[in-house]
């Protein structure tokens, strides 16, 4: 019988979690420690499932990711997806570190709040920890990161992680 993604995600948040919790990664005030957020990239094979979703539109300013990608979109990988996750009464919004993605305003203050972008990650953008652990994405023959929830098979393009790896490398500015 061929494992699930879905299998593999679970097995892959649970051994994030053990070596986060291994390497003394904590979370403290919504952000993990260094030696946490080191330790979260979890890798899971590829199983040959979904291509990764195409990436609307072209913008790296703040108002065009938001738009195109993290904001309520109605389209699989946003932040809002169909207001389940991290808009509005979506469970991603109401944990103690959950970013919430109401508004444009709102959705990049949470990013900075919870650790997820800083502004020294513009000297290395692909180090955030939002996207080196964070967003799913396909790496060489594995799949890292763990978000969105939903729709669980969803993969970030490379088009789109080179617009968020741009913004931040900018200044990660709301414009």
């Amino acid at each position: 019988m061929k494992p699930t993604t879905a299998a593999f995600v679970a097995v892959a948040t649970l051994a994030a979690l053990a070596a986060c919790a291994e390497a003394g990664g904590e979370l403290q005030g919504g952000e993990l420690s260094d030696a946490g957020a080191g330790a979260t990239v979890a890798l899971i094979p590829d199983t040959g499932g979904p291509a990764e979703a195409e990436c609307v539109g072209t913008g790296t300013r703040w108002s065009d990711l938001y738009d195109d990608i993290f904001g309520p979109t109605g389209r699989g990988g946003s932040c809002v997806f169909a207001g389940n996750c991290h808009g509005p009464g979506g469970a991603g919004a109401r944990t103690p570190s959950g970013v919430e993605c109401f508004d444009r305003k709102g959705c990049r203050e949470s990013f900075f709040a919870t650790g997820l972008v800083s502004e020294s990650d513009s000297s290395a953008p692909a180090s955030s920890i939002l996207l080196l652990g964070t967003l799913r994405v396909r790496r060489g023959d594995a799949i890292a990161g763990f978000m969105p929830e939903a729709p669980a098979d969803y993969v970030f393009s490379e088009a789109c992680i080179k617009r968020i790896e741009t913004w931040i490398r900018d200044g990660a500015k709301d414009d």
